[in-house]
């Protein structure tokens, strides 16, 4: 059984796969990139569409919404929310680094 929002959660949560710090990247990944646009990541009619969306879905462009934003903001939320777990940062920690190098004025 599935627990949980299926837009928040992993690609891996919903495949039954295991989970590990990584999951918590793509979670970030997700309300991070809500904060900074104003929208939600996976617009989608009915909880089956919204989970087909979180395992095929690419994300739509931070910088384009708002492009206030840096661009190097689309990077890291890409790399956050990469469908699978071993193209994302190992932990949280390592995300956070990667995000203060690439867009100091966040830290």
């Amino acid at each position: 059984a599935i627990v949980g929002t299926p837009g928040y959660l992993a690609p891996e949560q919903l495949l039954g796969r295991a989970i590990d710090a990584r999951t918590d990247v793509h979670g970030f990944g997700v309300t991070a990139y809500e904060v900074l646009t104003g929208q939600r990541l996976y617009e989608a009619d009915g909880m089956h569409a919204t989970m087909l969306a979180v395992l095929t879905a690419l994300p739509p462009s931070a910088h384009g919404i708002r492009p206030a934003l840096p661009a190097a903001v689309d990077g890291l939320l890409s790399h956050a929310l990469a469908k699978e777990p071993e193209d994302r940062w190992a932990d949280v920690a390592a995300l956070r680094r990667a995000w203060r190098t690439s867009w100091p004025a966040a830290s």
